[in-house]
């Protein structure tokens, strides 16, 4: 029961800040660093992105600067879209094949910041297992939601706490260490 409450704030802020910055565009943020931040949204509901009857390959041709059909369908068969699939309309991919061409778009971007919204609904176990190791790897920010433990327990090494009155602890931890470390709070 705690962790679903805690899990239910997470979902709750990461909404918010999924919904302030489009899909559709690029987003640039100034830091303190002389680097600009590129940063990538994926969203649990991003129905109106496949709205187009075209092709996959077209649709993800669209994101690319790029235009070589050679490098497109590269990204498309790092998440295994192969051959005629890569033929097929976005309008009747299936929820798992939506993420996972949107994983493609994410690695075709590069993005150094990446706002996950349950970025393993609809997955297969070995896509799964394919998004956590490629989590792992990627060297910039990730804020992510999910109800997967195991993604959690596996990628998390950094917890913002958020406390009801406005003030937060940053804690460089794991998943697992904050929890048997502080507890979860009942409300």
């Amino acid at each position: 029961m705690k962790k679903e409450k805690l899990m239910k704030k997470a979902l709750t802020l990461l909404m918010v800040l999924c919904m302030m910055i489009p899909m559709s565009i690029p987003v640039m943020a100034e830091t303190n660093s002389l680097e600009q931040e590129e940063i990538n949204v994926t969203r649990r509901d991003y129905r109106e992105t496949y709205d187009e009857d075209i092709s996959l390959y077209e649709w993800l041709r669209n994101f690319s600067s790029n235009k070589e059909e050679t490098f497109v369908r590269g990204f498309l068969g790092r998440m295994l879209f192969s051959g005629d699939e890569s033929l097929k309309s976005v309008k009747v991919l299936s929820g798992g094949e939506k993420v996972r061409s949107m994983l493609s778009k994410i690695m075709m971007e590069k993005p150094n910041v990446l706002l996950l919204d349950e970025p393993t609904n609809h997955l297969d176990i070995e896509s799964i297992t394919s998004l956590d190791e490629g989590m792992k790897k990627f060297k910039g920010a990730i804020v992510f939601t999910t109800y997967d433990q195991e993604l959690i327990e596996s990628v998390s090494n950094r917890l913002i706490e958020i406390k009801k009155d406005g003030s937060h602890m940053d804690r460089q931890i794991t998943y697992q260490e904050y929890t048997l470390k502080y507890g979860l709070e009942e409300e």
